[in-house]
């Protein structure tokens, strides 16, 4: 597991927290109300399937989105309510629109949320997996990966926006999606939606276009974190940092030697791709300018290891119909073995009536008859 040192808190500093809040004076506390439910009354005014080849005007890539897992969307139209509590000026424009799209896994899901977050957008404080800016919001919920725009002649306010979001997607990420994503790469000195999360060649040859995207190896499990670091604190100068998950270390001992090979080629005279390999985890380092950098920014990645519980593969089908179709196999496989036993008491009874009929002096085929051994003792 990649982990990073700056991001643990100490028990101690925790129960210090408390113990401070704990006695603060009870005159100097202030109540402050949060509304768990905004105000803003959207409505579903419309659904339409539609072709991704066609969406361009989300900006949808068909390559990134075929390699991800997206095959088809779903397009909903939103209007707000007027008279509802909403903050948005009377008579204003109050629509928007929402593009889902339904991945194989969470993890799909994820990958199109960073390919498509921009540096510009914010995570949202309130809501899980969503990042909001300029009249937009991307969202991840389970395997749907969800896109809302607002036109720009529309006047929504940002509370009417958040309602529209928890309307469409709640406020938490569904069951099991949060077990299938890698560790969060190292915060310190990260630039702010420079991370990306990559599963196939494509997508990481529009990041790193020098490096072949077949030498990572996506067919034998490969995952590919990735990310800007600044080179120094307030600089604006910055070296993009890849983080290459495999299954097992051999696979990674392979491909890290393929990768060391295609280096030179990649660099020339200037070598700005450094590369290093950690267990499961292959790290490349992109435009450090230096090989003492790279290595700094190398160092703030540790590998620890432990246990934890394997996940469920992702069913669509609802849990009370997994147990159903459970006892159905369970029935159907008690009647097969009862249908089994008597064939085979059939079988039996058959076969002892031929041998009967075609040897009559068998001892085996005597009824009634019993055999006496004497063993003459006297």
């Amino acid at each position: 597991m990649i982990d990073s040192p700056f991001r643990r808190i100490t028990a101690g500093s925790l129960i210090g927290f408390f113990l401070v809040a704990a006695v603060q004076p009870a005159g100097c506390q202030r109540a402050t109300v949060i509304p768990l439910v905004p105000a803003g009354n959207w409505r579903l005014a419309s659904v339409e399937k539609i072709s991704l080849d066609t969406a361009t005007a989300w900006g949808v890539d068909p390559a990134i989105e075929r390699e991800y897992g997206a095959k088809s969307g779903e397009l909903r139209r939103y209007v707000l309510v007027e008279g509802a509590g909403s903050e948005t000026p009377s008579g204003a424009s109050q629509t928007a629109e929402a593009l889902v799209e339904s991945l194989p896994d969470p993890s799909s899901a994820y990958g199109l949320l960073t390919w498509y977050r921009s540096e510009e957008m914010q995570p949202s404080s309130a809501l899980d997996l969503t990042f909001v800016g300029n009249g937009a919001a991307l969202m991840v919920r389970g395997p749907l990966f969800i896109r809302v725009s607002v036109p720009e002649r529309a006047l929504v306010s940002a509370s009417d926006l958040r309602a529209l979001l928890i309307v469409i997607g709640g406020t938490h990420r569904t069951g099991g999606s949060a077990h299938a994503l890698l560790p969060s790469l190292p915060t310190r000195g990260m630039v702010p939606g420079s991370e990306k999360y990559l599963l196939g060649p494509v997508s990481f040859q529009r990041i790193l276009p020098s490096l072949e995207g077949r030498l990572v190896g996506f067919d034998q499990g490969a995952e590919v974190q990735t990310a800007r670091y600044r080179l120094r604190p307030g600089s604006d100068a910055s070296a993009r940092v890849f983080v290459i998950h495999y299954p097992t270390p051999q696979i990674a001992r392979t491909h890290f030697a393929a990768l060391e090979k295609a280096l030179p080629r990649v660099t020339g005279a200037k070598k700005s791709l450094y590369a290093a390999r950690k267990g499961l985890f292959v790290l490349l380092v992109e435009g450090a300018l230096s090989p003492t950098r790279a290595a700094e920014l190398l160092n703030e990645f540790v590998l620890s290891q432990g246990l934890g519980w394997d996940q469920p593969p992702p069913s669509p089908k609802p849990t009370t119909l997994q147990l159903a179709e459970l006892v159905l196999s369970n029935l159907i496989l008690v009647l097969i073995l009862i249908a089994l036993a008597i064939f085979g008491g059939v079988l039996l009874f058959a076969s002892k009536r031929l041998l009967k009929k075609w040897f009559p002096e068998s001892g085996w085929t005597r009824e009634g008859e019993g055999e006496f051994i004497t063993l003459k003792l006297t």
